[in-house]
């Protein structure tokens, strides 16, 4: 692959200006290629964001890629009637999601403001937090009232009160004693019943058994989204600069999925390379073919930084950029599965016998074979697809102090990594040197190596070698003649 070394455990801080002045990045370890970022977690990390005053970076649901489904039936559940009144169910969170749309079933018999809610709590009987919230009008009729969009996430490991509140008297629907219900992200705890309008901004842990039906629509998928959170006022530049080690690299890639809101194309839209750490930027791509529609693109780095005469370095910046003044949908953009990968590659990490970099042996006589015990340490790196490469070569060679080959052995492995996979495998091979060879020299050297052939193209191949160095110590001491002392 690409790099004569690699810096590990870089910690560097990144200087960039936005339109509220100059922004500092924080230090953090800068990866290797392959570096991949699809905010399931919904974190950002390793991304790190910047905006401008009225900028907004969220991570959201993939609104287009959306599923609903039904807690409690909706047709044959007990009634019950009032105003102001507050009726949800307690989720516990297994998997991290987001919240598009709910939806409660009422009947109204004049027009009544409905306000949707989503309480978040650490622990399932603490105090609950209003993190969302959304007010519609619902006039008469026996229905499902839609909250329209609320699009929340829900962390893993978190407690969720979702459920509305309304202030004219409406019918609404339970059960009893239907808990836990599984959901597609976890399961109910318990339902919540609360008589007040409007919603409070926090509430406690609740052990009822009623289950008041809901319709959740979710997005299982998440993204970042770039837009401005004041409606045509300031324009607002945001980006996302994902910091990453590419010193020595001769092939880079770069893959992401990417649509827009409607954003009007500026200079200051696209995605940008920084081979300074943040100094300077260079526009790659300006991304005005993005439509609402999800598309994917596929860039080169390394032939463009080579094509502006920039050669990438330990503190190179992808940045994704995006400048507007409305919010999401009228404005922004969004940004998934952004991958940074090289071609695939093996590479010897460490070459080490009993632990050591170095061997110091003292062998007697030429009847039993001479053998070094060696551990050597192999990273393969995938790129943007598996790699299968049915018969990998490890060897080892000794070369004496002159330089010249003194014995070989290998031995043939079948060898695979996954797309976007980076695994260090440790292998313990035995150099093995015949009884009958003498060595005569002090000093030797010995010579690990991997080797794919054509599985990895040659052009790009890393350092797949590792050496240590081994001392023969031949036989120093004293030797003594009656009482006469002689040294050897």
């Amino acid at each position: 692959m690409k790099k004569n070394q690699r810096l590990r455990g870089v910690r560097i801080i990144i200087w960039a200006m936005g339109l509220g002045g100059l922004a500092v990045m924080p230090a953090f370890s800068v990866p290797v290629p392959p570096v991949a970022v699809d905010f399931e977690s919904g974190s950002l990390n390793p991304i790190i964001p910047l905006s401008g005053t009225e900028g907004r970076i969220t991570v959201v649901g993939d609104t287009a890629n959306v599923a609903t489904e039904l807690i409690g039936d909706q047709n044959n559940a007990a009634g019950g009637t009032g105003g102001n009144r507050m009726r949800g169910n307690y989720y516990q969170c297994d998997e991290t999601v987001a919240l598009y749309k709910q939806s409660m079933h009422l009947g109204r018999s004049q027009q009544t403001a409905v306000t949707f809610v989503v309480y978040e709590s650490s622990t399932s009987g603490g105090t609950y937090s209003l993190i969302a919230s959304n007010v519609v009008s619902a006039s008469t009729g026996t229905n499902l009232v839609q909250s329209g969009e609320i699009n929340t996430l829900l962390h893993a490991g978190k407690y969720y009160m979702i459920g509305a509140a309304w202030d004219q008297s409406s019918t609404y629907r339970y059960y009893g004693s239907p808990h836990p219900v599984t959901t597609s992200f976890g399961q109910t705890l318990s339902g919540y019943g609360n008589n007040v309008y409007p919603a409070p901004q926090t509430t406690s842990g609740s052990t009822s058994t009623l289950l008041y039906p809901q319709q959740l629509t979710l997005a299982d998928n998440l993204v970042a989204r770039l837009d401005d959170w004041v409606d045509a006022s300031l324009s607002s530049i945001n980006s996302l600069n994902l910091v990453a080690d590419l010193g020595g690299y001769s092939d880079v890639f770069l893959s992401f999925r990417y649509r827009d809101g409607g954003d009007e194309q500026d200079p200051e839209d696209g995605v940008f390379l920084s081979t300074d750490g943040g100094s300077s930027y260079y526009l790659i791509d300006g991304l005005s073919d993005s439509t609402l529609t999800w598309k994917t693109k596929t860039l080169d780095i390394a032939a463009f930084a080579a094509s502006e005469g920039l050669t990438l370095s330990g503190s190179s910046v992808i940045r994704f950029q995006q400048k507007d003044n409305y919010g999401w949908p009228t404005d922004g953009r969004e940004f998934d599965d952004i991958k940074l990968y090289s071609l695939p590659d093996l590479e010897a990490v460490s070459l080490e016998s009993g632990g050591s970099t170095s061997v110091t042996r003292l062998w007697k006589g030429f009847t039993v074979d001479k053998q070094i015990s060696l551990e050597f340490e192999v990273q393969s790196r995938g790129g943007n697809t598996s790699l299968s490469a049915p018969s990998v070569r490890f060897g080892r060679y000794l070369y004496n102090s002159g330089g010249t080959l003194q014995l070989n052995a290998y031995d043939t492995l079948p060898w695979s990594i996954g797309a976007m996979e980076i695994r260090t495998d440790t292998l313990t091979p035995v150099l093995t040197i015949p009884a009958s060879t003498h060595l005569p020299d002090l000093n030797y050297t010995v010579r690990a190596f991997a080797d794919a052939y054509g599985a990895i193209t040659e052009e790009f191949e890393n350092n797949n070698d590792d050496t240590i160095s081994v001392t023969v110590n031949h036989y120093s001491g004293t030797l003594w003649f009656d009482d006469i002392e002689t040294d050897i």
